[in-house]
């Protein structure tokens, strides 16, 4: 290690003992970086927290995202309770530009029978919709596709260091994009 980065070393250790930092518990990979050319790979990023931070949200971890896009792996902070309430109505951004597709729900939504309030009818008839949704979706199931897409991705990080050459890093961009392309 050269004296600059040393330096530039015990100078962030000094500003994270000073400001009384605690560094997040991590799940997931071990790497959050991976050099272009495949023969390197670090833990370089990293979460910080306040002692206040903590005492307000004590049940938190930090965890290691698969990359998609950068060299670096995206960090996500959960908190451990999960409770999120009723899930919201989802769509794909792709269904509407697909033929038919807005006649489908329209005639779906005339189909539902539901009496009640405005509220409640609108409820229901997303729920129902949703279902539908499910069966016409054609598709396929992309977070099923991009979840097999980047297990083969980790897999290919794991034997990182097997790999060389300069152009692995770009044919694996083309690869990816490649695979989405026909969902």
């Amino acid at each position: 290690m050269r004296d600059n980065q040393a330096s530039e070393l015990k100078e962030f250790n000094n500003f994270v003992d000073t400001n009384l930092l605690i560094k997040l518990p991590c799940v997931g990979k071990q790497y959050t970086w991976f050099n272009s050319n495949r023969k390197a790979m670090s833990r370089l990023d990293r979460v910080l927290m306040s002692e206040e931070w903590l005492l307000k949200w004590p049940i938190c971890k930090q965890y290691v995202q698969s990359r998609e896009v950068s060299d670096h792996c995206a960090l996500v902070v959960k908190f451990m309770i999960k409770d999120w309430g009723l899930k919201s109505f989802r769509t794909l951004d792709v269904w509407f530009m697909e033929k038919g597709f807005f006649a489908m729900v329209k005639e779906k939504r005339i189909s539902y029978p539901v009496q009640g309030n405005v509220f409640f009818m609108i409820k229901e008839k997303l729920k129902r919709l949703k279902g539908n949704l499910k069966v016409w979706n054609v598709f396929g199931n992309i977070k099923t596709s991009k979840k097999m897409i980047l297990l083969e991705l980790e897999g290919l990080d794991r034997q990182g260091l097997q790999w060389c050459g300069s152009g692995e890093r770009e044919a694996e961009k083309d690869w990816v994009v490649e695979s989405f392309k026909g969902e």
